[in-house]
């Protein structure tokens, strides 16, 4: 559902990665909540931010479903499908990571910034 698992910025230098690489897997019944964990790490030597969106989303539950991330650093995001009622045979729902550097003005308010205040300003970097 990402692709590729390494996102890179318009200079091609690698922004963040996330793993498992080969997605995420919801398997039924789904009439149980699923959980699976998505381990997000910043490739770069900046912070950045990331915020991650589904077309689903009073289906699963996502947390944390942004963040700060400095250089090396990774999170752990909780990603839980909630129950289907009723059960969703087929559910194709899909997930987007945004994700941009930090300006030097929101890097010095580290670490009093919190990432929902960085999303309402800027776009996402171009990826």
């Amino acid at each position: 559902f990402f692709s590729p698992s390494v996102i890179h910025m318009a200079n091609n230098s690698a922004l963040l990665s996330y793993t498992p690489r080969e997605g995420l897997c919801f398997p039924p019944p789904f009439d149980r909540s699923i959980e699976n964990i998505l381990h997000i790490k910043n490739e770069g030597n900046k912070p950045i931010t990331y915020k991650i969106k589904t077309t689903a989303p009073t289906a699963y539950h996502v947390k944390p479903r942004m963040g700060i991330l400095i250089a090396g650093e990774t999170a752990k995001v909780r990603i839980t499908l909630r129950p289907q009622t009723p059960p969703d045979a087929t559910p194709n729902h899909k997930f987007q990571i945004e994700a941009r550097p930090l300006t030097g003005d929101e890097v010095a308010r580290l670490p009093v910034v919190q990432a929902d205040q960085l999303w309402g300003a800027s776009p996402p970097y171009p990826l």
